[in-house]
């Protein structure tokens, strides 16, 4: 997960604010701060999501995610997809405006499906 439209340090407090969140919240998500490059030195503008979306965490997930898109007035929230082996992007998914019963099932639905999906990697912009 990554937040479009906001500057390099805003979208790492957002970030660590969102796996902070999270892990409290759904602490099975393994949800974790991580570096969109790894040749810099910040502690990760990207929220990765690994392991235990196929516990069934999804819509808890997604109702941790639009909770927290609602108190923080997260204008954006950006969901990409990757295969588990090459981190080719399989799908993204840009989520606008105030959260709603829609965003949540949105969330939920990208979830179900990375779930699902035996080559889907980690949620998140691991790679980039």
């Amino acid at each position: 997960m990554s937040f479009p439209g906001v500057g390099a340090r805003e979208a790492g407090v957002l970030a660590a604010d969102l796996a902070e969140f999270l892990h409290a919240e759904v602490p099975e998500a393994g949800a974790r701060q991580q570096r969109a490059d790894a040749k810099r030195q910040d502690a990760g503008a990207l929220v990765a999501l690994a392991g235990a979306l196929s516990l069934g965490v999804g819509p808890i997930l997604a109702r941790g995610v639009a909770r927290w898109m609602a108190k923080r007035s997260v204008a954006q929230l950006h969901l990409v997809r990757r295969r588990a082996g090459s981190g080719e992007v399989t799908t993204e998914l840009t989520l606008e405006g105030r959260p709603s019963a829609r965003t949540m099932k949105v969330i939920e639905r990208f979830l179900e499906d990375t779930a699902q999906d035996e080559d889907a990697g980690a949620v998140g912009e691991a790679g980039e």
